[in-house]
């Protein structure tokens, strides 16, 4: 069966994940479904294959939004890892300029 046609969001998403080194296998694709966005096959995927490979250097770790938030707000973050990761993603989305910053100057 053939995989629907994706969105251009989800289209430009995969062209950043494979630009940086990232693996989606073939055979996916991105959608809405039920939950939200979600990764769906468009057939039965051979067993044993790659389905998703993603370098560390992409993953956001909660020791890794925890400093830059740490950073940014100059002051010790007193949120569990859950909250720190979902606070440094909505700074993503509301100032993606300040988050550059912080970003190109970390180490992960």
């Amino acid at each position: 069966m053939p995989a629907p046609e994706e969105s251009a969001i989800a289209v430009a998403f995969r062209r950043w994940l494979e630009k940086n080194d990232a693996y989606v296998h073939p055979g996916l694709y991105f959608a809405t479904g039920q939950y939200g966005s979600s990764v769906f096959t468009s057939g039965v995927l051979e067993s044993e294959s790659t389905i998703v490979s993603c370098p560390i250097s992409l993953i956001i770790t909660p020791k890794y939004a925890r400093d830059a938030l740490e950073l940014l707000a100059s002051t010790s973050c007193p949120l569990d890892d859950r909250e720190v990761i979902c606070t440094y993603l909505v700074l993503h989305a509301v100032a993606p300029h300040r988050c550059a910053t912080l970003s190109a100057n970390q180490y992960r």
